[in-house]
């Protein structure tokens, strides 16, 4: 029983360390300008993910990656577009339209 509990928590620690080194290759690689348009820093949230480990692995994927995403996305524009305009797509995307 014992060796059962300590695989688990070896492919949890496993787990978290990979969700936490792919949010960090991930926002390494990420263009400057969705950044810049998001009104975050490639440097901030990489150390958030270095030390908070796993857990700002998910804050990353699940918070600021779609962020990210949807600004990436305009990266061919002059300018980003601003977070009201972002939560104005969000909110229309929310509602299906």
């Amino acid at each position: 029983m014992d060796w059962l509990i300590v695989s688990l928590v070896f492919a949890f620690v496993i787990a978290f360390g990979l969700l936490a080194l792919t949010a960090i290759v991930s926002a390494w690689r990420t263009p400057d300008l969705a950044w810049r348009g998001s009104g975050r820093t490639r440097r901030g949230t990489v150390a958030l993910v270095a030390f908070t480990g796993g857990l700002g692995g998910l804050h990353y994927w699940l918070r600021i990656r779609p962020d990210l995403v949807g600004l990436a996305s305009s990266a061919d524009q002059a300018t980003a577009p601003t977070k009201a305009e972002m939560r104005a797509i969000a909110a229309q995307r929310s509602l299906g339209g």
